[in-house]
């Protein structure tokens, strides 16, 4: 084979990789309409870009605030389909997510539909349904949720407000969740974060994130891990919880009611939360049937407050692994 003819299968096979790449990635910027096909012609409208992404996609969102409808259905949500990454913080030049400066190009997932008031809200900004850690959230600041509507345990109307993760009855879903601010977001349970695995499983990745000065009207301020009858064991790392508030679980709220709720806490901090009456920074709550047994590894807890003294609750008759810094006393307590 001659060099030219080599030369030329090598400009073609090149061709077709780039083809292929640029097709894999679609481009979204807010106030534009094109088709998504490239930063040159990105499209504004993330919601649809999310109804029309397939497993394996990418999504790149440039800085802007994006909600999830141009109406005011407080039911409407991002969708995020299994293995798609939804990757946020660009300026919209970029050719890798390795280039972004996520802190210079704020990229809001906003739940604010409607009037300025919070009561009209969308109940959760995010949505999840039986995804696999191949589903991927990188670099959004999710706000505005508020899930107020039913206090029902499960009900995602009363649950999640930034996001609403669905592993129950029979699903799995462990989506990974990396460099976001989950803020004033709002539910009766899990007011930034609900993971149900009630009868199913849920597996959450959590790493590099924040919560700050998340609601829960009930239980789990910034996170709810719900193993009623399932299995909820998340793993959140290297994570912040600063000012949230909830009765129970002020930063987060474990839930082993005849199931598992074990996540693995490490290196994460709890400063300034609040509980009106137990666990301003951990709550663990587990029937006799239930195992609830987290890992709090190198984190650290300071300023919490709540009404009975209670930083982390330990369930009786189950270990708790805990070890690292703490300014906080651990008051361990039966909790059921």
């Amino acid at each position: 084979m001659s060099s030219v003819k080599r030369a030329t299968i090598t400009i073609l096979f090149l061709s077709f990789v780039w083809m292929a790449y640029s097709q894999s990635i679609i481009y979204v910027k807010s106030g534009t309409q094109g088709t998504g096909q490239s930063w040159e012609n990105p499209t504004g409208d993330l919601a649809s870009a999310l109804k029309k992404a397939t497993k394996g996609q990418q999504i790149w969102v440039a800085k802007g605030t994006y909600l999830p409808t141009q109406t005011n259905d407080r039911y409407a949500s991002f969708h995020i389909p299994d293995g798609v990454r939804l990757i946020g913080g660009f300026s919209g030049t970029e050719t890798s997510p390795e280039q972004r400066l996520i802190s210079q190009n704020a990229t809001y997932l906003s739940g604010e539909i409607g009037s300025s008031s919070v009561d009209d809200n969308a109940f959760n900004v995010i949505r999840t349904t039986g995804v696999s850690p191949a589903t991927v959230v990188d670099g959004f600041i999710i706000t505005g949720g508020n899930a107020n509507k039913t206090a029902v345990i499960g009900n995602p109307e009363g649950c999640g407000g930034g996001w609403y993760n669905d592993g129950a009855n029979g699903k799995i879903s462990s989506p990974t969740i990396r460099n976001c601010v989950f803020q004033n977001n709002q539910a009766h349970y899990g007011g930034a974060l609900y993971n149900n695995g009630n009868n199913g499983i849920c597996t959450v990745n959590i790493n590099g994130c924040a919560f700050v000065e998340n609601t829960a009207g009930s239980n789990g301020g910034a996170i709810y891990n719900n193993g009623m009858q399932g299995t909820c064991n998340s793993v959140i790392a290297t994570t912040l919880f600063i000012q949230n508030q909830a009765s129970y679980g002020a930063g987060i709220q474990n839930r082993a009611d005849a199931g598992v709720a074990s996540p693995k806490v490490r290196n994460c901090t709890f400063r300034e939360n609040v509980a009106y009456l137990s666990g301003s920074g951990v709550y663990n709550y587990r029937s006799p049937q239930g195992t609830c047994r987290p890992e709090l590894i190198g984190c650290i807890f300071e300023d919490n407050k709540d009404g009975l003294g209670d930083t982390v609750s330990k369930p009786v008759g189950n270990q708790m692994i805990s070890k690292g810094k703490r300014t906080n006393s651990i008051i361990m307590r039966p909790t059921y």
